[in-house]
């Protein structure tokens, strides 16, 4: 097992007050579970605010979860003390690259911070080397090292952000919302090239995002948030052909073309439900 997650809980809070009571707070993850296994490509899909981008940015410790572990390669979850070896494991690709790239720095510059993080000692022609062959690998000439991020494209600047993140390479991309500023044809490009680098690179994905198009074709397994839980997660044909969660026929039938069968849903969750497995790998919350 490359990455486990155990009952995830992130909080936010609103208002203010000497006392907590008198704070809202909203519960982003509530309780997560999942696995990622090794050459796992697992999608991770919900509508806007369901937990997504929250649960990724806990899985690298941009925020500390209020309950629950993150267990990498059976070793314990990221933290403070951990080495950059084990920390350079997980490496993240944004939804802006624009916003992710330092718009002073060239490119040559943002690779270089990249390599310096490795704790690699190698010489300024094998470091140049290095950055030309990861450029070429998603895309790039090596002309692009000096050019600044505003004289790319949109999909140039996500291709220049996923070569600053094999780097350091990875044995897990978390993409979140990677493709979802770009256009139809350059998202496909994308995808394209996600799938050559998992064979040349031998990566693990955890692919976020909102459209089942673009999922249903990168991904082996997808899991479902809704409201800070997983309703369900399934291989990803059994998913498209029997949905079970009524939030999922409606997220289908939303960007598919599907027909949701009415039925009864609860929205309120509770402690007392719990992902049931239905056969065959799929879980659904109940």
């Amino acid at each position: 097992m490359l990455l486990r997650i155990q009952n995830l809980k992130k909080y936010f809070y609103k208002g203010s007050g000497l006392f907590t009571a008198s704070r809202v707070h909203v519960k982003a993850v509530d309780g997560v579970s999942l696995d990622v296994h090794a050459g796992q490509h697992v999608g991770l899909v919900g509508e806007s605010g369901s937990g997504k981008s929250t649960l990724a940015r806990l899985i690298v410790r941009l925020y500390e979860p209020e309950e629950g572990t993150v267990i990498w390669d059976g070793r314990g979850g990221f933290c403070k003390k951990r080495s950059h070896d084990a920390r350079r494991d997980v490496q993240m690709v944004f939804q802006d690259p624009y916003s992710s790239l330092d718009p002073r720095f060239t490119v040559r510059r943002i690779l270089l911070e990249a390599l310096s993080l490795c704790g690699e000692k190698i010489s300024p022609k094998e470091q140049t080397g290095r950055m030309q062959s990861v450029l070429a690998s998603v895309g790039l000439e090596e002309g692009a090292l000096g050019r600044f991020p505003h004289e790319f494209s949109g999909g140039e600047r996500q291709r220049v952000a996923i070569a600053r993140a094999l780097l350091m390479k990875p044995r897990l991309l978390i993409l979140d919302e990677a493709v979802s500023s770009l256009d139809v044809l350059v998202q496909q490009q994308i995808v394209e090239l996600l799938l050559q680098l998992q064979k040349d690179y031998s990566l693990t994905y955890l692919f976020i995002t909102h459209n089942l198009k673009i999922v249903r074709k990168l991904c082996k397994r997808i899991a479902v948030m809704y409201r800070g839980k997983i309703v369900e997660t399934a291989e990803t044909d059994e998913l498209f052909k029997n949905p079970l969660h009524p939030y999922t026929q409606r997220l289908l039938a939303a960007a598919m073309d599907y027909r949701v069968h009415e039925t009864a849903w609860i929205e309120n969750f509770t402690e007392k439900f719990q992902l049931i497995d239905k056969g065959n790998s799929h879980f659904v919350l109940e």
